[in-house]
């Protein structure tokens, strides 16, 4: 019969759990998880391990249930309400997604990955001006997040602002330029404004 463990025994186990999520083994997390939250009721540390572990293999709404029961453990955990506002936002659940991102902002108000996921919701939910103020917070709070620019990129080409779309797509490839996505980006949109010796070469690249 399984019984009730100690503090020091959940984070031991906690921290074990953590290596191998560090290492991509999330089966491996999943098939711990019902002896585990047994001997481990009211660890919502070990709920948001396995809930990101279900995000990472895209199984969605067990992600949402495991970080939904973490913070009925603890309510005060900004990390826990932004993993639940991404499996919303994969979930196709823009609104729910939003909402978590904004508990998640009421503890931690300067979370910038927090702003920039904001902003993917909101651009799928078409409020474009919502989204770059998020983009922009998020710079505010990271003048160097690389994602923040090629989001910008993103929303300003969906309003028609070209010449900013491209500005963007080019300050996150000065920024990385290693980031490829940018340059994929930045080349469709030179080849769908007719800048095609432009957009083959960024398409190279």
């Amino acid at each position: 019969m399984l019984q009730k463990t100690s503090n020091n025994n959940d984070e031991k186990t906690t921290n074990a759990l953590l290596d191998l999520y560090k290492q991509g083994k999330f089966k491996e997390i999943i098939a711990t998880e019902s002896e585990l939250t047994q001997l481990f009721p009211d660890s919502f540390k070990l709920l948001n391990i396995f809930g990101s572990s279900y995000l990472a293999l895209e199984y969605f709404q067990y992600a949402i249930n495991n970080f939904k029961k973490a913070l009925a453990i603890n309510s005060n955990q900004p990390e826990i309400y932004y993993n639940l506002g991404l499996s919303f936002h994969h979930n196709g659940n823009f609104c729910s997604a939003l909402n978590s991102y904004k508990k998640a902002l009421e503890i931690q108000p300067h979370y910038e990955e927090c702003y920039c996921n904001m902003g993917m919701s909101l651009i799928e939910l078409d409020d474009f001006k919502g989204a770059v103020s998020c983009f922009k917070k998020t710079l505010e709070t990271n003048p160097l997040h690389v994602g923040a620019y090629h989001n910008l990129g993103k929303v300003y080409g969906k309003m028609g602002e070209i010449n900013l779309a491209i500005l963007n797509y080019k300050k996150a490839i000065e920024l990385d330029p290693t980031f490829w996505k940018a340059y994929v980006s930045l080349g469709i949109m030179l080849s769908e404004n007719k800048k095609i010796r432009l957009s083959i070469m960024y398409l190279q690249n």
